[in-house]
């Protein structure tokens, strides 16, 4: 008769040792199926405090304090954060205070060192203004400003040309357009621009153009989508119908060349998002079921799914892992990710969300009704 075996204690603890060991190799991070979402605190916007400023004041400039030199270190010193969600707009601080709150009459732009406000009336004259509503400088009537990180442009009234203007309102360039411009990306030093007739433009900081290109292979051109990295290296651009294709194009001791191009399953109609990841050589974009990964020289491709129209790209606190806010109608998500294409984690926002921002690993986000902030970690 045979005796039962019974398990060998050693031999249990040395399997199991050997799975823990092969599952923290293979899969070093937790598969996390959801973000974990903290709310810090919620404001209401106050209707009594619109049109107005708040009795509290901006901080004060010290001879001894340099000027932040990024998005945590201006969240650190408590510098107001500019925003616009729908018709608010104004500065808030990482505590929960408003220095400026206001209700859009015609038209606004905002920096989180500046503001460009007008009135609905065409004659209105368009004011830059410190966050404090100090003015600061008058741009050409009719004109239309936009900010790209801190620095101001302007389409003219006719549309026939961009300008670019420094912090005190001086104008540095003017540019010619070829067309109309459907989509534009700033680097550090240079400035893409998307036309409507299918050409991509590239200016330097004098407004001098570096480039003039046409992805071509469509039908119909038109560019839908642009990004630019830092250094101006690479070039992704999303562009054409029938079909449609994302083109990068590299920078060499030549001049730019075709790095990568690759067809869509895609027609999309309207503006879509398109980034280069800073630290990684990956470009995102929108594309059927989600947004597409791509190897700048085209080496992989990869989809996070997600219903998607335009994505705002942050990196998080984490190395190596970046955060997306995709947008489709009134929805919104985040999605955290490592690339190329590991999805890490996802979590709905309120319907309506209007304003995102976020720096590290805190998450500003803002609806109709008022602003929170939202510490985002992991499940």
């Amino acid at each position: 008769m045979l005796r039962d075996k019974k398990p060998r204690p050693l031999l249990l603890i040395a399997l199991l040792c050997a799975v823990g060991f092969i599952v923290f190799m293979v899969f070093p991070e937790p598969l996390a199926a959801e973000i974990s979402m903290e709310p810090q605190w919620c404001r209401s916007f106050n209707t009594s405090t619109v049109d107005q400023t708040t009795q509290q004041a901006l901080p004060q400039s010290s001879s001894q304090t340099k000027a932040p030199a990024d998005l945590a270190e201006a969240e650190a010193n408590n510098t107001p954060i500019g925003f616009r969600a729908g018709s608010r707009y104004g500065y808030f601080t990482s505590e929960g205070y408003f220095p400026v709150l206001a209700t859009v009459q015609g038209g606004v732009a905002v920096a989180d060192k500046a503001f460009v406000s007008w009135g609905s009336a065409p004659s209105s004259p368009r004011i830059l203004q410190q966050p404090d509503s100090t003015s600061i400088a008058e741009l050409p009537l009719g004109s239309v400003p936009f900010f790209s990180g801190e620095s101001l442009f302007a389409v003219s009234a006719d549309a026939l040309s961009l300008q670019h203007y420094n912090q005190a309102g001086i104008r540095l360039w003017s540019y010619e357009l070829s067309s109309h411009v459907s989509a534009f990306a700033r680097g550090r030093t240079l400035t893409a621009l998307g036309m409507l007739d299918g050409s991509i433009d590239v200016v330097d900081q004098a407004g001098q153009q570096q480039l003039r290109f046409y992805p071509g292979g469509s039908r119909l051109e038109v560019l839908l989508g642009l990004a630019i990295s830092e250094e101006g290296d690479y070039i992704a651009s999303l562009s054409g119908l029938d079909p449609q294709r994302l083109v990068v194009l590299g920078r060499g001791e030549g001049g730019y060349r075709v790095v990568s191009h690759r067809y869509l399953e895609t027609a999309f109609r309207t503006p879509s998002s398109v980034a280069i990841l800073p630290g990684a050589p990956y470009v995102v974009y929108r594309d059927a079921g989600g947004v597409g990964v791509s190897a700048l020289d085209g080496s992989f491709t990869g989809l996070l799914p997600a219903d998607v129209e335009t994505f705002d790209l942050y990196p998080a606190h984490h190395h190596g892992v970046y955060y997306l806010v995709v947008h489709a109608g009134a929805k919104s998500e985040l999605l955290s990710f490592r690339p190329p294409a590991r999805l890490l984690g996802r979590s709905s926002l309120p319907d309506n969300t209007e304003f995102v921002r976020i720096i590290g690993d805190t998450m500003y986000i803002a609806c109709p009704d008022g602003m929170a902030q939202i510490r985002i970690g992991e499940l």
